[in-house]
């Protein structure tokens, strides 16, 4: 009886978790369709969307992120994935929260993935400082360390992601009392990008963000790649702070325009140096991806990761970050989808179905609102 409470509990949340997601889906397509003036989803491919939903996925319900998808690509193309089934039916198998939850411990990044990664000058955890090769060290050796670097250093704590709980400080002006015992962090030199990305903005480090996939067949294969760009005098790249991103071609010129939303879309110059975005080629993209890869084979653990790489001044890639928590799955798959085999995932997931999406199936049949 518990077990079959459980069940239908868990069925209740995966719905009302989809059905939010759903809703959201309605009102950006009704939004990008008032902002063009049309919709490309007519009655009939409507209902090739539905039936695909339906033959793939289990239920003709999660047709409105497919539809969504659509509207933003200028046509349809079997083999989406729907967002809200991605998020709350295969997410939580491929990328268990568990074990995600390591990303997000930037102390631990150097250890992972030692000299892909920016060196640390140290790391805090407790009362403990460390070297970068987690030797104990003393307070009087940290403060040397410190005074010696006379640079600006980054302070990153654990738990951060999207830019938040990053701190730009001189190395001289750290209180290493103040954060010992309250946060642990990284503290980690300042960077430096090559010339030809601090042209499109000088201010922030402006990073590739590449996405790796494990499948079922224990292969890693890179499923996106774009570049992401700071503005507006801002140190950081992430769209909340007011960043634009472009996805790349395999050549590593942009296949898109900048894009900030879901309905943001289609600016074709920096607003702040004028850098026209056509004319950016990131020549260092394909050993990039070849060190994502190997760095994924390195934590097999989770299905999908998104590393954040930097370019330094002699053109090679390193990791800044990597996330294997929020990967914005739905707006990537709406510009550069199909990412991923949907017949494999459900195959390893299963097809999300529950009575109640049997429910709102039959609800939804011939619907023809938003």
């Amino acid at each position: 009886m518990v077990k079959n409470f459980n069940n239908y509990y868990a069925a209740f949340v995966y719905w009302e978790q989809c059905i939010r997601s759903r809703n959201q889906a309605r009102r950006i397509r009704k939004n990008i369709v008032r902002a063009k003036g049309f919709s490309q989803v007519d009655q009939s491919l409507k209902k090739e969307i539905k039936q695909y939903c339906r033959s793939v996925f289990g239920s003709a319900a999660y047709w409105p992120w497919l539809a969504t998808y659509t509207e933003i690509r200028g046509e349809y193309k079997e083999g989406w994935i729907p967002d809200d089934y991605m998020s709350y039916g295969a997410m939580p198998v491929i990328n268990p929260r568990n074990i995600t939850y390591i990303s997000l411990l930037k102390t631990l990044d150097y250890r992972l993935f030692g000299d892909f990664c920016v060196a640390p000058l140290m790391l805090i955890i407790g009362k403990l400082i460390y070297d970068k090769n987690f030797n104990i060290i003393s307070r009087e050796k940290a403060e040397k360390l410190l005074k010696e670097h006379a640079d600006e250093v980054v302070v990153k704590e654990d738990g951060g992601s999207g830019g938040s709980k990053v701190y730009f400080v001189p190395s001289h002006k750290v209180d290493l009392n103040k954060l010992s015992g309250n946060i642990r962090c990284v503290i980690q030199p300042l960077v430096y990008q090559h010339k030809s990305l601090t042209e499109i903005y000088p201010s922030a480090i402006n990073t590739l963000r590449i996405h790796t996939y494990m499948g079922s067949d224990s292969v890693v294969r890179i499923i996106i790649s774009l570049l992401r760009v700071g503005t507006n005098g801002s140190r950081v790249d992430n769209v909340h702070r007011g960043g634009r991103f472009l996805y790349l071609n395999d050549e590593g010129k942009p296949a898109t325009d900048a894009i900030t939303g879901w309905e943001n879309m289609g600016e074709t110059k920096h607003p702040d140096t004028g850098y026209a975005y056509k004319d950016i080629k990131i020549s260092a993209l394909k050993k990039a991806k070849e060190l994502c890869i190997k760095a994924h084979y390195q934590y097999p653990y989770t299905g999908i990761i998104a590393w954040d790489i930097y370019i330094d001044t002699n053109n090679n890639p390193r990791l800044l970050e990597w996330n294997a928590k929020s990967l914005h799955f739905g707006i990537n798959e709406a510009f550069c989808g199909p990412q991923l085999n949907p017949h494999e995932l459900t195959s390893r997931i299963g097809k999300g179905f529950t009575p109640i999406d049997m429910i709102w199936d039959y609800k939804q049949a011939g619907a023809d609102s938003y």
